[in-house]
């Protein structure tokens, strides 16, 4: 795809896909612009990889459709895990202060990017992936990945002491 014909999509596509963005995630629209930017963004990467899109605007509604059910997954499985975490450590009486912490460490996890959120989810040993798998589902080099797994960590670390540069 030449940059004039990825013009003319973009042009001939962006409020259809940015509103179809919309109804998959409760009209939120900041949410549904990034959908619409990301999906944009890889149709590009994917044909300057090479990749013959046969059918660009299907893919970019296929792409929405794919990112909004992995985020959804991705949240409900988050959210399953802290649930059943929280009722482990009130079994096993856990103190209000560490109570705190967890939610603390929580809130900060569900601040991060998806891809964050992805590694975050692995240090915490909820998805038990190896490294090569997880580098393939971020689409990242191996030394991204662990910049990005250090990155987290330095975060996390930094909200379970209340450093400001974690609140920011």
């Amino acid at each position: 795809m030449t940059n004039g014909e990825f013009t003319i999509l973009y042009n001939s596509h962006k409020r259809v896909l940015a509103l179809y963005a919309a109804t998959k995630v409760n009209f939120d629209r900041e949410l549904a612009k990034d959908l619409t930017q990301d999906a944009f963004i890889r149709l590009l990467e994917e044909t300057r990889r090479g990749n013959k899109i046969t059918y660009p605007k299907a893919w970019l509604f296929k792409f929405i459709d794919n990112e909004v059910l992995y985020n959804y997954r991705k949240e409900k499985s988050h959210q399953q895990f802290v649930a059943l975490a929280m009722e482990d450590l009130k079994t096993d009486q856990i103190s209000d202060h560490q109570l705190e912490l967890i939610d603390i460490v929580n809130k900060c996890i569900s601040s991060m990017d998806s891809k964050m959120q992805y590694i975050a989810m692995q240090l915490v040993g909820h998805d038990e992936i190896d490294t090569e798998d997880a580098m393939e589902s971020l689409d990242v080099s191996r030394s991204t990945y662990f910049r990005m797994k250090k990155e987290v960590i330095d975060i996390l670390v930094s909200a379970a002491r209340g450093d400001k540069k974690s609140k920011e």
